[in-house]
């Protein structure tokens, strides 16, 4: 029989899983970069907006965060 250990770490998650965190406004280009990052087994946390963001950030232990182009809070 095969000794097997499983390593998990914040929240019960392997540490090969990154977390990113992505915050943009636009509704379609959001779910995209959610089901992209998904499908490429990252955790994918959504912020819709630059306060909601903000608060991700602060809570969560995040590898990368992504953010929209245009400043966040602002209409085109």
């Amino acid at each position: 029989p095969r000794n097997v250990s499983i390593v998990l770490t914040h929240e019960g998650r392997s540490p090969a899983v990154k977390t990113i965190i992505v915050v943009e406004d636009d509704p379609a280009v959001l779910k995209g970069l959610e089901a992209a990052l998904t499908e490429d087994h990252y955790r994918v946390l959504t912020a819709a907006d630059g306060q909601k963001g903000l608060s991700l950030i602060r809570r969560e232990q995040a590898d990368l965060v992504l953010l929209g182009y245009r400043r966040l809070g602002r209409r085109r």
